[in-house]
C-alpha cells in the first residue's frame, strides 16, 4: 500500500514540475493529474516496462495524453514513449467503461497526429533501421475513424526509404509511367559506384542499384532530376515490391506488401496514358468482355482510397473509402459515423475502364441502398488521375447527386 502511495504522489508532483512543451493536440487534455494517475495504474500491466518508466524518467506522465477519442464521454489514451524495446512506439487505448483496449500499436520515433474538430483523422509513423536492417525509414500513413469505441484506420501509404537514397529536393505531385523494358531502380540520380555497404549479407550498396523493375509495369513518380553534365532526365519513384525482380533488398522481419522509393532513368518510360489502356486491351482481347472477368492487367492491382463529404463541418457526415483490386478480388469498404460496409464486387474491362458491380456482403454489413441499385461505377484514368463515378456512392452518401471521386492509389 505504501509503494502505490509513493507512486501516486510521484506522479502529482511530477504533474506539477516543468513537462515537456506539448503539441498543439495535447491541450485538447482535460483530465484532472489524480485521474490521469489513477488510469496510468490502472495500464501497469500494459506495459513490461512500466517500473523502470517511472523510476527513471520524470517526464513519464508527458508520454501519457488523455483525450475523448472517440466522443463517448469517456477520455482515452494516446501513449508515445518507450516500447521496451529499442525504438520507441505509439499506443491507442479507448476506454470502455473504465477499461482501456488497445487498438493501435506501431514503432515510431516521432509520430505526426493530425486532428480536425477535435478528432483524429489522420496518423503517420516513421520507423527508423536497427539490428542491421538496410532501410532507413519506413514510413505509414493512416487514415483515421474513431467513433463509439470503434477504432478504423485505413493505410493510405507505406514504403520504405533506404539509408543510401538521396531524396529529391523537391516534391512534386505525383504521376505515373510505364515501363518499356526491365528499368534499374538506383539510391541516387546517378549510373556510378556508391560507396560500398553491406549488412549482414542482406543489402548491398556498392553498384547503386536497389533493383530492377518489371517490364510492362505502372510506377508512381514523385519527383525529378536533371542531369546538367550528360542531359539525362531522372525520375524518384515509388513502386510495390512486387513490381521488382533481382531486388537487391530484404526487409527484415516485414509483411509482404510493401513500397520502396528511388531513382530511374527516364528514357526507359513513357506516362502511363500512353501505355495502360493498350496494355489492358491487349491483355483481353482474346477474351469475352461480355463476361464479368476475374483477372485484370496488373496496371489494376492495389488499393485505392477517396474520401466522401470531408469539408463537411459535421465530421459525422464524412466516410473512407476504399477498393483493394487484387487478381481474383475486388473488395469494397466504408466507413464513418455509426457506418461500416464491405462488400465484394465484380468487375470486367470497358473500353479500358474497369466497370464494378456488386457480388455479396460480407462481416454481415449488406446496405438497404443495394435494393435501389447494384451499379458501383466506373473507373478510368485521365494519365494523372483515378475517376471513379459511383452511382452506390452517390445514393448511399450524397443524397443522390452524381459525383466523380477522385481515387488516390496506394
Amino acid at each position: 500500500m505504501k509503494k502505490i502511495l509513493l507512486l501516486i504522489i510521484s506522479f502529482l508532483l511530477f504533474s506539477c514540475n516543468g513537462q515537456e512543451k506539448s503539441s498543439d493536440w495535447k491541450t485538447l487534455e482535460t483530465i484532472s493529474s489524480k485521474d490521469k494517475t489513477k488510469y496510468i495504474l490502472s495500464l501497469k500491466n500494459e506495459f513490461q516496462f512500466f517500473n523502470d518508466l517511472v523510476s527513471n524518467t520524470k517526464s513519464y506522465l508527458d508520454k501519457f495524453t488523455f483525450i475523448d477519442l472517440d466522443n463517448d464521454g469517456d477520455d482515452d489514451l494516446i501513449y508515445i514513449g518507450e516500447s521496451g524495446a529499442e525504438p520507441k512506439c505509439i499506443r491507442i487505448f479507448l476506454n470502455n467503461k473504465n477499461t482501456f483496449v488497445k487498438v493501435f500499436d506501431e514503432f515510431s520515433n516521432k509520430p505526426l497526429l493530425t486532428f480536425k474538430d477535435d478528432q483524429l483523422v489522420n496518423l503517420k509513423v516513421f520507423q527508423t533501421h536497427c539490428c542491421s536492417e538496410g532501410w532507413d525509414k519506413h514510413i505509414k500513413y493512416f487514415s483515421i475513424k474513431i467513433i463509439s469505441n470503434e477504432f478504423k484506420n485505413n493505410k493510405i501509404e507505406d514504403y520504405y526509404v533506404f539509408e543510401a537514397n538521396q531524396e529529391p529536393s523537391n516534391y512534386q505531385k505525383s504521376y505515373k509511367v510505364h515501363s518499356n523494358t526491365t528499368v534499374n531502380v538506383r539510391y541516387s540520380p546517378a549510373i556510378g559506384i556508391i560507396t560500398k555497404k553491406e549488412y549482414k549479407d542482406e543489402l548491398k550498396m556498392s553498384e547503386n542499384i536497389i533493383g530492377n523493375l518489371k517490364t510492362g509495369v505502372t510506377v508512381n513518380v514523385l519527383g525529378e532530376k536533371k542531369d546538367e553534365k550528360d542531359g539525362r532526365t531522372w525520375l524518384y519513384v515509388e513502386a510495390n515490391k512486387n513490381l521488382f525482380e533481382n531486388a537487391n533488398f530484404v526487409i527484415v522481419g516485414e509483411e509482404d506488401n510493401f513500397n520502396v522509393r528511388g531513382w530511374i532513368s527516364k528514357k526507359n518510360v513513357e506516362t502511363e496514358i500512353i501505355n495502360i489502356n493498350n496494355a489492358v486491351n491487349n491483355e483481353i482481347s482474346s477474351k469475352s468482355i461480355g463476361n464479368y472477368q476475374k483477372e485484370f492487367t496488373e496496371n489494376w492491382y492495389g488499393v485505392y482510397h477517396t474520401d466522401l463529404n470531408e469539408n463537411n463541418k459535421d465530421w459525422r457526415e464524412s466516410q473512407s473509402v476504399s477498393l483493394t483490386i487484387k487478381k481474383d478480388s475486388i473488395i469494397y469498404e466504408v466507413a464513418g459515423y455509426q457506418i461500416f460496409q464491405k462488400y465484394k464486387l465484380k468487375g470486367k474491362i470497358n473500353k479500358g475502364n474497369l466497370k464494378l458491380e456488386f457480388d455479396k456482403a460480407m462481416e454481415n454489413t449488406e446496405s438497404a441502398v443495394l435494393k435501389t441499385t447494384k451499379d458501383f461505377g466506373q473507373i478510368s484514368f485521365d494519365g494523372k488521375n483515378y475517376n471513379w463515378v459511383c452511382p452506390y456512392n452517390d445514393i448511399s452518401f450524397m443524397d443522390d447527386k452524381k459525383q466523380i471521386y477522385i481515387l488516390k492509389k496506394i
